[in-house]
C-alpha cells in the first residue's frame, strides 16, 4: 500500500486522498513505481477519491526529485535544510 493514502471515516463519512498531491511532494517516476503508483493503482485511487471526495488530486512524475528535506534537531536547536 502506498506510504501516502489517506483513507478513513470522519463525520461526513468516508474519505481516500492522496498526501503526496495533497502537500506537494514531488516523486520521479521510479520513485512513484517503487511505491506501487502505477497507472492501473492510479486510476484506482482516481476513482475512490472521486467517489469519497468529489474530486481527485493524484501527483505528476517529475524528471528530479525536488523536495527540500527539513531536518530539526532539538540538541542544537537549529533548523536547516539539507
Amino acid at each position: 500500500m502506498c506510504p501516502y493514502i489517506n483513507e478513513g471515516m470522519n463525520v461526513n463519512g468516508s474519505y481516500y486522498y492522496c498526501d503526496a498531491a495533497a502537500l506537494g511532494i514531488k516523486l520521479s517516476a521510479k520513485e512513484l513505481a517503487d511505491i506501487g503508483c502505477t497507472g492501473t493503482q492510479r486510476k484506482t485511487c482516481k476513482s475512490l477519491m472521486e467517489m469519497t471526495l468529489g474530486y481527485a488530486l493524484l501527483p505528476d512524475p517529475v524528471e528530479k526529485n525536488t523536495n527540500v528535506i527539513i531536518d530539526f534537531n532539538r540538541d542544537s536547536k537549529k533548523l536547516c535544510a539539507k
